[in-house]
This record gives C-alpha cells, structure tokens and sequence, in this order.
C-alpha cells in the first residue's frame, strides 16, 4: 500500500506530528540502517521480550517499558514450583502435566467441588494442551487458569491473590520415610560412593583374636541360675541358650526397654552381642555358660558399667516371666485321672480294665424274657416299614416315632433322652438295628424307667400306630388315573390292553382353520406403528418378541375385562407355535385373535394400535453437556453422528491459525470490561464477557474509526468466537476476537494489543468513568491515524529500497554488454487513490484531523523523502545519483 509521489509530504509530515504527540511514551534512540525508520516486532518477538521482561514498541514506533506485571504472568514462580514438584534438580522442567495441574487447581483452592470440580479440572486441562501431547506450557496454563476463573466467576486479580496466599505446592499427606542407615549416602561404598563423589572408605578388618583379649571372671552361682532356668524355660534344653532366650533373659533383667540403660542397648545389639560370642564356637546357634558370662562381659562394655552390675542384675532375676494366657479348667484336660488308653500310658496313669457286661446275661439268669403280646409282632413291623424300611428291624429312628406316636414320651417320666438310652442298652454292640425280642426288652425298660408296668405300656403301643405328617397331595389326574396312561407308563404300571384301546386321542383342528387371513389395507400406519414398537429400546425393527407384544397391548388399551395379560400371552404362544419371534404377518394374526377375544372387529382392534405410539415410562435423565450436546462430539463420535463437518466448519479457522499469546496487562483490560459491565443482560459477569462490554471495548480503543469494523463487525467477531448458544466469552475466546478484529483492520495482534494498554483500558474506575466520552475516542483513533501512519512510512522505506536495487542491477547489466546507461524512467510505484482524508480507514474526524497536521508540516520532509526527492531531480536532469552507499547509480 506504498503511497503515490504527489502526497509524500502529507504522509510524511502526519507521521512526524504523530510521533511528537505521543508524549506519555519514551521514545527509542534505536534505529535501523534503512534510512532511520525504527522496526516492528512481530508476534514471536513480541512474546519472546515480553517473556524475557525487556521492553517493546508500540504501534507508533516509540519504545514500551512493561506496565508492570499482569495478573496472569505473576503467576509464572508457582507455576514452575507445581510443576517442578517431587522432581530432582537435573530433571527441572519448564512444562506442567495433568497431575500437577489438578494438584495445583486442588492446593490453591481453585477446585471447591461446586463449580469447578475433579472432572471440570481435567476437561480444562484437555482443552489447552495441544493434541498428541501429555503436558502444558506457561502459555497454555494461562489460559487454563483463565478458563477457570471464567468458571468461577472472578477476576485473574482475586486468582492471583488466592495462589499467592498459597506459597507453593503443599507436602500435606504424605509419609516422611524413617532413617534408614543403609540409605544414608554417608554410608555408602564401592560403586555407590564412587557415583556419588564420595571418597572410598577402606573396609575394616575383623578382629578375629577378640576372644582372648576378653578376661573371663568367675561364674557367679546366681548367674548360673539364671542360665539354666532360662534355658530350661519352655522345655528347652537347660544347658544350650538360644538367641531368642538370652534376648528374654535381657529384657526380664531390664537391659532391654527400661531401667537406666534406656536408649543405650536394645535388641539390635543383643543380637549382635549373641553372634558375636557364638560365630566361632557354636554353628549350630546355641552357647554355652561359659560363653554366655562372655557375653555379658560385652553387655557390660557396651553399656559402660563393671561387669559386677551387670551379674547383680541378672542374678536378681527369680524366674523367667511368662506372659502367655492362662487356660481355663477343663476337666477332660486337666484331670489326668480320666485320662485313658493311650494317653493315660503318655502320663503314667493306672487305670484298671472297665468290664462291659451285657445286662441281658445278669436278666437271663434272674429273669425271663418279656412275653410276647398278640399284634404286637405286627405293630413293630408296621414301624418297621413306614417310609420304606424292611420288616424285622427297627432303627432308633423308628424306636423314637413308635414311642412319641404311641404317646409314651413325656417330659416328667420318659423323655426322648431316656429313650436314646434305652435303646443304646437293648440293640447289640456294633449293630444299629434292633431284632423284634430286642423290641420287647425295650418295652420293658421303658416301663420300669417310666414307673408302670409292662402290660400297660404294650396295650399302648398296641392302641396307636404310625401317624404319617407330610403334606398330602392334591389329585392329578396324569398321575393318579392310570387309565390315562399310555406307551412305556402303561407297561410299567400293568394298564390292561381294552383299556389302552378303547382311549382314542382326539385331535384337535388347527387354529387358523375357519379364519379369513387378516389384511392391512384398509389400516393405514398399522406397519409403521409396528416398526416403532419393535425398535423401542434398541430394537432391530422387524422381530417382536413377547415382551414387545405385551407392551403394545398396554400402551393401546386392549387390556381390558375381556381380555387381559393372560389372554395376550396365549395368543402370542399360539401364534408364536414354538417361536420366540414373531414377524409383521404374525401380528396381524395377533390383532385378529385379540379381536374375537374382545367381541371387536379387526379393523378397530387395528385402528387402536395404528393410532397409538410406544409410551416411554422411564426416568428422564438431567442434561448432560458432554452426552446431550452433540456440538462438542470429536473423532469417531462425531463421525459417528455425522458432525465432523460442521465442527469443522465451525472452528476450522482456529486450526489454521496460531494460537494468541497473552500479552501482560491484557488480562487486566478483560476484567475492567467485566466488572463495569457486570449488571448488563447479556450476562455478563466476573470472568466473563458479553456481547455489550465487547462493544464498549471497541469503541474505547478506536476500532470503529475504520470503515472496515462496525458495531456490525462486532458482533459478528463476537458470535464468531463465541460458543453456539453462548452469550458470553472467557479470556481464551476474548484474545482470539482481539486477533480477528486485528485482521479486520490490517493490524497486528500485537499492535492492539500493546495500544489497549497505552489507552489505560485496563484501570477499572476509568472504565467505568468512560461512558461515551468523545474526546477519549477521538484521541484513540489518532493512536490508529499513528499506526497507519507509521506502517505507510516503513512501506514507503522498503520500496524505495527495491527500487534502489533494481537500478543498480539494470546499470551493472549495461556496462556488461557495453551499452550507455540510460536513465531510468520515473520508478513504478503501486498506488491507490485517495480521498481528501488522512486515509480511508480511518473516520472523518480523524481524516481532517490529518489534513490539518499535513498542511502545519508540509514544509518540513523527513529523511526518505529528501532522498527521494534528490533522486527524482537527478533522474529529471539525465544525471546521476549517489547513493547512501557512496556509489554512483543511474
């Protein structure tokens, strides 16, 4: 967009004035080779100064000392302590992954449960990390934390502050490991201390003569006591100790645990003590007296006290202590004079041989059997063989029904006790039944344990008989008519033939015998209701089982007094002939069933159901954003639904595009719009920014001084970046209006984002003060009349660069091939035409405002354009040029 010749001075002198107005910036003595003009940053430089706390300029090409720090960037100290937490120096990292996120989010507060939960922490942090990648830079943690301030409602001030409070990350929760010596570096040898730096210790030779350096007193009577008692303790042997027994006798004494040689000795070394005595004397783990008064020679140079203490102390002991538990009496255990067999020959007890006479043998000589009864014989056989047992032969089963149905038992004179008893007495050793004579010296014990007579009690088991108390059943006439019985059962059960023959089996005619086959043509929607019942609940469309069936004739209402639940599986088991799905035909013979069932024809049992869709009776389910918003579907999902390419229509733009960076001090402009504009109704909040707070900012920092962006560019950059649905935009959805509003005017991001802050937009009470003020936007679009100005300068600059260039080359080319250089035609510039305004971009008031600078400077040329007007001269005059170099040119 290089200007034409004719308005180089205008341009020029707009530029000068421009730059001398910007009196609250510092201006920048750095300056380029290309003729004085001062360079631009772009986006990468802009972000790698601003990272690197250095300063940068503004859109007029004056110098930027940074603003102090931003509300976002403050936070870069803890985001590389959270995300260098638990990590050692040479493995320092400058990137955060998922679980440092979610601690951060968790220590700081940020995650309360309410509003932003667990899930809601690792969504956002799903969202700003780049695909295929586990971990997150400052840049993208950033805009998670502005993500989650959106979701909290509050400013990145109050975030700020809260995170400060913090310090850093927390160590709450989790174990200190104990000191391990083995794990103490100090300790460690060989390779181990090598890689560490340490120094090689030399290892210590073992004292092997140690023994005979040891002056052995004389064994005192009472530690030979104590020796022999402890070892004896618990059926040792009294003459060998084990460790485990000179640890005891340690611990009993009061070396170990208590006294005053508390934190002096313990078990550890006893233990070493006792390896050390017995290493070279005793393998098989045990030692002796002698070396066991060593050992306390080396119990006593370990707690540093003579050798007499020690032996006074466990002298002292009396006997070993036991702290087991102590059993209860138990006669059987403890009475060693019920003890028997074996166990009595175990403990020497002397038990005489018990005689087990038969008590038939002492009656056999003293009395007579018990006489036999008539019936009696035939009474024992029917308890014999109730319930399927042999005649002959009674088990005690059998025994305890005949005396309970026969009414003998009683809880005074003959209980079932007794009656055990008394059976065990009868039946023979070894046997378990008992004989008929066995049954009647029963009887008679029974009448002697009871107090009556023989007689008496024959006459009432003669009186009773066996009572059968199971359920009866109910007559089955497959089961109890045998007449019915046919084939293999009528053999088996001996069912005569003139009885077999004279059944004849009836067979019955078929069902659809005598029925017109049922039409659907004068029903119309009768198939399409059927496939919506049969692609109910993930259905397939076509086969209905019996479960659709009964759903169908409870949503139509053909349940009814006529036909009801039972009616309908019926007809379905009729139709069905085996069959566990039926198709569209079977249905409509279904329907025609159901009509003769309720006295109805077929076309109104078919109208019901054509008229009547499936009703759902389950649970509505809450929205769910993720399941119920098919918009935020992604990869087979949304492939799945069809939607791949309208999300791709929807933000492809933001996939072609790099990702805005967030300027410091930005974030402090965001809030200032939020909070002045928080009672607006376009819902606007903390962290949030509406359709009307996006407007004002615009209008604040000049936008609409351009004739490409209007209040109509607006909002159509808004609802661009704006979520379908939404209302409002977070801090994320804010910088990537402020890059499209960027291209809508021709500017960089940098350029509107550095000149909000030169605006002051980011002080809250001047947002509010603003209002509709028309001087501050008119001196915001002179800060853009500024920027376009400097950006046509640099233009103009490049171009006759290229220029200089193309002459140079075309005169080097003559002289080559021996023809006189020429001069060159007037150079062609690209040009466009313009208005009596400064520039076409701008507004009315700012283009007379231009006009009016042009005229006051229109004497004063700035450096390029006395050199361009030097070479036109020349050019005019077929001379030739110098240029800056020193070389003469065409």
């Amino acid at each position: 967009r290089a200007p034409t010749m004719s308005n180089y001075d205008a341009i020029l002198a707009e530029a000068e004035s421009n730059r001398a107005a910007a009196g609250d910036l510092e201006r920048s003595d750095d300056e380029d080779d290309r003729g004085g003009f001062p360079s631009f940053p772009d986006n990468d430089s802009l972000n790698a100064s601003f990272d690197g706390g250095a300063s940068f300029r503004s859109p007029g090409g004056t110098k930027l000392r940074k603003r102090g720090s931003g509300a976002l960037a403050s936070l870069r100290d803890v985001f590389a302590e959270f995300s260098n937490f638990g990590v050692r120096g040479d493995e320092r990292s400058d990137t955060m992954d998922g679980s440092k996120w979610a601690k951060f989010c968790r220590e700081t507060g940020l995650q309360d449960g309410r509003r932003v939960d667990s899930t809601s922490v690792d969504i956002i942090f799903s969202k700003v990390k780049p695909r295929t990648e586990r971990r997150i830079t400052f840049e993208e943690f950033k805009d998670a934390v502005a993500m989650v301030a959106e979701m909290r409602g509050e400013r990145f001030r109050d975030i700020s502050d809260r995170v400060s409070r913090v310090g850093g990350p927390q160590q709450q929760g989790t174990t200190r490991a104990e000191y391990v010596k083995f794990a103490d570096p100090s300790n460690f040898t060989g390779a181990y201390a090598a890689n560490l730096g340490f120094e090689i210790k030399p290892r210590a030779k073992a004292d092997l003569a140690w023994r005979s350096k040891v002056a052995v007193p004389q064994i005192d009577e009472r530690v030979k006591r104590v020796f022999h008692e402890f070892c004896a303790f618990g059926q040792g042997n009294p003459n060998q100790m084990e460790s485990k027994t000179f640890v005891k006798i340690m611990r009993d004494c009061g070396l170990i645990g208590g006294g005053n040689w508390r934190g002096r000795f313990d078990q550890t070394a006893a233990d070493l003590i006792f390896a050390r005595v017995k290493a070279t004397r005793h393998p098989d783990r045990h030692i002796g007296l002698e070396d066991f008064v060593v050992a306390l020679v080396l119990v006593a140079e370990e707690v540093r006290e003579p050798y007499s203490v020690i032996a006074d102390v466990v002298g002292a002991v009396e006997h070993p202590s036991c702290s087991g538990t102590v059993g209860e009496y138990n006669r059987f255990h403890d009475d060693k004079d019920t003890y028997t067999g074996a166990y009595a020959a175990h403990f020497g007890v002397q038990k005489l041989p018990r005689e087990h006479k038969e008590w038939r043998e002492e009656h056999k000589k003293t009395e007579r059997a018990p006489p036999d009864v008539p019936g009696l014989k035939a009474m024992f056989n029917a308890f014999c063989t109730f319930g399927g047992g042999a005649p002959g032969a009674m088990d005690n089963v059998k025994w305890i029904k005949c005396v309970r149905d026969s009414g003998l038992l009683s809880q005074t004179t003959f209980s079932q006790t007794e009656a055990d008893l008394v059976f065990a007495r009868v039946k023979t050793k070894g046997e378990r039944k008992i004989s008929y004579l066995e049954f009647r010296w029963a009887c008679a014990l029974c009448a002697e344990t009871s107090g009556t007579t023989y007689d008496a009690v024959v006459e009432t088991v003669l009186s009773g008989g066996p009572i059968s108390t199971g359920t009866r059943a109910e007559y089955n006439k497959f089961h109890d008519d045998q007449s019915t019985y046919t084939g293999a059962y009528a053999v088996l059960h001996h069912v005569p033939d003139e009885l077999r023959a004279s059944k004849v089996r009836f067979q019955k005619p078929h069902w659809k015998q005598g029925r017109a086959r049922p039409s659907d043509a004068d029903v119309p929607g009768l198939r399409q209701q059927y496939q919506s019942y049969t692609s109910f609940a993930a259905g397939n469309g076509v086969d209905m089982n019996i479960k659709v069936w009964a759903k169908l004739v409870n949503d139509t209402g053909l349940i009814g007094k006529k036909f009801n639940m039972t009616s309908a599986d019926i007809i379905f088991a009729k139709v069905a002939e085996g069959n566990k799905l039926l198709q569209y035909r079977d249905f409509l013979w279904m329907l025609a069933l159901c009509a003769e069932e309720r006295g109805e024809s077929f076309q109104q049992v078919a109208q019901r159901v054509a008229t009547h869709a499936p009703a759902s009776s389950g649970t509505q389910a809450e929205f769910v954003l993720w399941h119920d918003d098919k918009s935020t579907f992604t990869g087979a999902h949304a492939a799945r639904f069809g939607l791949q390419q309208r999300i791709t229509d929807r933000k492809g733009w933001k996939h072609e595009r790099p990702r805005p960076i967030s300027v410091d001090g930005v974030e402090n402009v965001f809030d200032a719009y939020c909070a002045a504009h928080a009672e607006a109704p376009d819902g606007t909040r903390l962290g949030s920014m509406g359709a009307t707070a996006w407007e004002h900012l615009c209008r604040d920092a000049g936008l609409f001084g351009f004739q490409e962006f209007s209040k109509t560019t607006a909002r159509e950059v808004f609802e661009s970046v704006a979520n379908p649905g939404a209302t409002v935009i977070g801090y994320v959805d804010f910088k990537w209006a402020l890059d499209l509003s960027a291209e809508k005017v021709s500017v960089t991001y940098g350029d509107l984002c550095l000149t909000l802050l030169e605006l002051g937009l980011g002080d809250e009470d001047a947002t509010r003060e603003r209002g509709d003020d028309d001087e501050k936007i008119a001196a915001a679009e002179n800060k853009w009349r500024a920027v376009e100005a400097e950006h046509r300068e640099r233009e103009m600059a490049a171009e006759m660069d290229r220029q200089r260039r193309l002459a140079e080359t075309r005169r080097r080319r003559l002289e080559s091939a021996g023809l006189p250089s020429a001069p060159p035609a007037s150079p062609p510039t690209p040009s466009r035409a313009r208005s009596q305004q400064a520039s076409p971009r701008v507004s009315m008031n700012a283009g007379s405002n231009a006009d009016a600078d042009a005229n006051q400077t229109m004497d004063e040329d700035g450096p390029a354009m006395k050199e361009l007007k030097d070479y036109a001269a020349d050019d005019d005059a077929g001379g030739e040029f110098r240029g800056g170099d020193g070389q003469t040119v065409a």
